[in-house]
């Protein structure tokens, strides 16, 4: 689920638009208001005039010149008459005497007597806002003013009711710009998803240039800028690892020599100082494999790993290398190191392998007592994921190590409690750094009959499946 405190291009841009759109819709619904308004107060006054014509025509049928007798007494006589907003209306002779109507509405009379219609205008009669129609009657009966109005209440309601019916359409305009928009974004932003779903299933290790096809414009610039950062990156692993190598030769190669001078001064000097020397040169073993071992935890970074070429490597054959680099050791411990070989090939990097197994086979024969056994297999075995998966196990019949420290023994120089023998706490280290390499897990547990150690590193990364390392 995406974090909403992120902000984020779409949300910018409907931010940006939401606004506008408002303002629009509000400015949309003022003109829609001010037009019914102004529809209402032109229907409404043709009403107004027309009862003013009406009245007019009524005086016009009359002979006798008794107008006050053929002409309603009360405004309630009048068929346009309405309780909620009544309609008012008055008719005065030439002399300003009421004839019929309401006898205040003379004080709001504006007489136009020039115009040959209906007179609109507003007032103000006892505190009640009036709309006014004044009409100069001038006919063969004589001249009168006619003096029509009512209150706006049928105005303002009739224009609310048109605005109601017209604020819909500007609210559903707002909230179809803001879903067009919406969608619009999303699918022009496609390919950055995209894009970005590439990177998120790329491996740590892959620093190949992404490709350009289907980006859009606007993010080239941004993945050329990544595919040169990559670049840079490569070559800044490969630099690292060169001076790695580089550093690995030249301090194996003095130690080595160091360590054979002294094997051979040792025989020249008195009985009493060759315990000394052969402290010295103990302790100079100790250095070499404790420097050994630091390069090979470094070199087997991730960000150094990255820039290495994977290949095809056939565990047999490994077996075999390890064979001979471990067996003078393990033969003058008295040990019975075997190796149970099975055909099973893997894609990494051959020098890593070398390095994971020799240290599980050195930490078998450092842990395993005098006379005890240590056993190397390689294989196939069926996994959880339900495809046979390639496996290096080291088996040994030393004292185990407890559940409880499991955990810990593959962080760095971390030593089991009560460890007697020499060693660095740097071999599973590097053995869980090389496995998360190659999307290897690990499982530690008790060997045959619940005694000594079993260590199979599992390569899970042709199965599909995902590493579970400590």
């Amino acid at each position: 689920m995406p974090d909403l405190r992120v902000p984020t291009l779409r949300r910018r841009l409907l931010l940006s638009l939401l606004a506008p759109l408002l303002m629009l819709a509000a400015l949309s619904v003022m003109a829609d208001y001010l037009q019914a308004r102004r529809l209402a107060d032109e229907s409404y006054d043709q009403v107004l005039a027309s009862t003013a014509i009406g009245l007019a025509s009524r005086l016009e049928l009359e002979r006798d010149g008794d107008l006050q007798d053929h002409l309603p007494q009360s405004p309630h006589a009048l068929p346009q008459l309405d309780e909620q907003s009544p309609l008012l209306y008055a008719v005065f002779d030439a002399k300003g005497k009421t004839v019929a109507g309401l006898e205040p509405l003379m004080t709001i009379a504006k007489v136009h007597a020039h115009l040959k219609h209906p007179y609109f205008h507003d007032e103000m009669l006892q505190g009640v806002a009036l709309r006014v129609a004044t009409y100069a009657y001038d006919g063969p009966e004589g001249r009168g003013t006619i003096v029509v109005a009512e209150t706006p209440r049928k105005r303002q309601q009739a224009a609310r009711l048109l605005m109601k019916s017209t604020a819909w359409t500007s609210v559903l305009m707002v909230l179809f710009t803001l879903s067009a928009v919406y969608f619009g974004v999303r699918h022009a932003l496609r390919p950055l998803d995209d894009l970005s779903q590439r990177l998120e299933l790329r491996e740590a290790k892959d620093l190949q240039a992404l490709s350009l096809d289907g980006v859009p414009g606007e993010a080239r610039p941004l993945v050329i800028a990544a595919n040169q950062l990559m670049e840079r990156l490569k070559a800044s692993a490969q630099a690292q690892q060169d001076f790695l190598s580089n550093t690995a030769h030249q301090l194996r190669t003095p130690l080595a020599g160091l360590q054979t001078q002294l094997e051979l001064l040792r025989d020249h000097f008195p009985t009493q100082d060759r315990e000394r020397i052969q402290h010295v040169f103990g302790a100079v073993q100790r250095l070499g494999h404790l420097t050994h071992q630091m390069l090979a935890l470094a070199r087997s970074d991730p960000n150094v790993h990255a820039s290495q070429d994977l290949h095809t490597v056939d565990l047999c054959l490994l077996l075999e290398d390890v064979a001979s680099s471990c067996l003078d050791r393990a033969l003058a411990k008295g040990l019975d190191l075997g190796f149970e070989p099975s055909p099973a090939t893997v894609l990494a990097t051959p020098w890593m392998l070398h390095e994971l197994l020799i240290n599980l086979v050195d930490n078998a024969i450092a842990y395993t007592p005098r006379h005890g056994r240590v056993t190397v297999s390689c294989g196939m075995v069926d996994h959880a994921s339900g495809r046979p998966v390639p496996y290096l196990a080291v088996e040994d019949t030393g004292r185990g190590i407890a559940p409880s420290e499991r955990g810990k023994v593959f962080e760095r120089f971390y030593r089991t409690p009560g460890s007697l023998e020499a060693g660095t706490g740097l071999g599973l280290a590097i053995v869980r750094e090389i496995a998360k390499q190659h999307q290897a897990c690990i499982e530690l547990g008790s060997g045959a009959d619940g005694m000594g150690t079993r260590v199979r590193v599992l390569f899970l990364a042709e199965a599909g499946a995902h590493p579970d390392i400590p």
